[in-house]
């Protein structure tokens, strides 16, 4: 059975981001969270500036609508598709468990990167039925 070259393995990626978060004292479970490091250091990001979220927490201090804030992390994870090189040279991003199309020669490779063929099995399947 053909096989792709493979190039990079899959990997579950892991990340860490955190939040300043501001608890309303008159409405528990709501109120603001703006992106922060660790030591709870605000940051910009696609919504906002790093000068823009210090005016935003410093408002939202001056308020004394509420408690101290405090740090919170989130953890995220993904996993990143392995790939691999076809025999015409293009390469396959293996996603998907039984159909992965090389673009340079319309090949189609299993999630380990062996060639299959689909339009064989789905006769094999539709005269089950």
């Amino acid at each position: 059975m053909a096989m792709l070259t493979i190039l990079a393995h899959r990997e579950r990626i892991e990340t860490v981001s955190y939040t300043l978060n501001f608890d309303r004292k008159d409405q528990p479970g709501s109120g603001y969270g703006l992106p922060c490091d660790k030591a709870g250091n605000l940051i910009g990001d696609n919504f906002g500036t790093k000068e823009s979220r210090e005016a935003q927490a410093a408002q939202l201090r001056a308020s004394g609508e509420y408690h101290a804030p405090y740090v919170q992390d989130y953890h995220n994870s993904y996993v990143e598709p392995a790939s691999g090189r076809c025999k015409c040279g293009s390469v396959v991003c293996l996603s998907d468990g039984l159909e992965n199309y090389c673009e340079g020669c319309d090949a189609c490779y299993n999630l380990c990167g062996q060639r299959v063929y689909p339009e064989l099995t789905e006769e094999r399947y539709e005269d089950d039925y």
